[in-house]
Formats: structure tokens, C-alpha cells, sequence
């Protein structure tokens, strides 16, 4: 099966967009979990929510 570019490149944007999409979901999930927030160190809640904000930019990016 022989792609052209142009169906390579959507092909491409589609997986990346799933992936940032199921990246944005688990540190979403951690972040509404009370049990993460409550137990988990200051620093590695930030971390999520760096990332949160990080892969919603990455997203959107792709989306344009």
C-alpha cells in the first residue's frame, strides 16, 4: 500500500493528535484525582500540570 505524502502526513497528524489527546487525559485524571492531589509531593503536582498546559499547546499547534 503506497501512501502519498499529502495521506502520509494526515495519517501522521492523526496519531499525534491521539496521542497528545490520551496525554492530556491521564495527568486530567490525576489532577481530578483527590487521592493523588492529596498524597502526591507539591513538586510532582506541578509537574502535571506543566504538562497539562505543555500537551494542550502541542495540541492545539496540531490542530491549526
Amino acid at each position: 500500500l503506497k501512501l502519498s505524502y499529502k495521506e502520509y502526513e494526515i495519517a501522521r497528524l492523526k496519531k499525534e493528535i491521539d496521542r497528545l489527546e490520551s496525554e492530556i487525559d491521564k495527568a486530567s485524571g490525576k489532577l481530578e484525582n483527590d487521592n493523588f492531589v492529596n498524597k502526591a509531593p507539591k513538586e510532582v503536582i506541578n509537574q502535571e500540570k506543566k504538562r497539562l498546559i505543555a500537551e494542550n499547546s502541542r495540541l492545539r499547534e496540531q490542530l491549526k
